[in-house]
């Protein structure tokens, strides 16, 4: 391969680059050819010392994504820098498919813990609302669905209704709540048992009653946090658990970042030495 052709590669294979740093590479390229020449050597010696254009536009390529993730340390410029580094063959694919797992973890890690302070914001400002305005109102109701009791919460400060569910099978749901003390009554029966429990005004349990073909268990006085301090706890430790989450995964992003960037410029510089020194031989 004479020069001609040599800088005819390799001005080909830098075309993604900016038209003034793909000028200066190749007047770089053009001046090792002179100096060469002047010594005494061929084009042809010259050409197969300094390795193939394409891999030679690569290593350019891969240094101006590395250089632009340092600038602006976004996901699509970390995975720019990544699939340079791949093509260089400098991160093989043993490595890279760990690494690849990492980042997804990692990513996830993020999405988690925002999701955890966005919880956490949410429960809090519903908590202190609450607190200094009574909106929303924070009344539960226990119910029964499917093999468990679940929890929701009402805005509405209407009385409750007595509800009384009757099904074909002899399956029944009541729901009694007294207005003049506060308390809820729920009980649940079908075939096989019942389930009767008992709330008290302030939310806390005073009495689950579970019986069937076995015989009756009663668990009286469980107690109880009030409703809205469930809330206020359920809020902070969503919370903490989010912000110590965010604050691990902001380390290690970091930690990523500069080990990746060290990786890449000692990647590059390797390259760029034993080209160097192919030249001067």
């Amino acid at each position: 391969m004479n020069q001609q052709t040599f800088m005819r590669q390799l001005e080909a294979a830098l075309a993604g680059l900016p038209a003034a740093e793909r000028q200066d590479i190749l007047a770089d390229y053009a001046e090792y050819f002179r100096d060469a020449l002047a010594d005494g050597r061929s084009e042809e010696e010259v050409a197969a010392s300094l390795g193939d254009p394409q891999r030679l536009a690569r290593e350019f390529q891969a240094k101006a994504k590395l250089q632009a993730w340092e600038s602006r340390r976004s996901v699509g410029n970390l995975f720019g820098v990544i699939g340079a580094m791949a093509g260089l063959g400098v991160l093989n694919f043993v490595l890279a498919i760990p690494f690849m797992i990492y980042l997804g973890f990692l990513t996830l890690g993020f999405v988690v813990s925002c999701s955890l302070l966005f919880g956490g914001v949410l429960l809090t400002g519903l908590w202190a609302s609450n607190s200094l305005f009574g909106w929303p109102a924070i009344e539960p109701v226990l119910f029964h669905h499917g093999s468990g009791v679940a929890w929701v919460a009402s805005t509405s400060d209407s009385a409750r209704p007595l509800v009384n569910i009757q099904g074909g099978q002899g399956d029944r749901v009541v729901i009694h709540r007294d207005a003049a003390t506060g308390t809820t009554r729920i009980e649940a029966s079908d075939a096989d048992g019942a389930v009767r429990l008992e709330r008290n005004a302030d939310s806390s349990i005073s009495r689950l009653q579970l019986s069937g073909d076995d015989g009756v268990v009663e668990l009286q006085g469980l107690g109880g946090l009030p409703d809205r301090s469930v809330l206020l706890v359920t809020g902070l430790a969503l919370l903490l658990a989010g912000g110590v989450g965010l604050a691990i995964a902001v380390v290690l992003v970091r930690a990523t970042w500069r080990g990746l960037a060290r990786f890449g410029r000692y990647q590059l510089s390797l390259l760029s030495g034993e080209r160097r020194e192919a030249v001067r031989v």
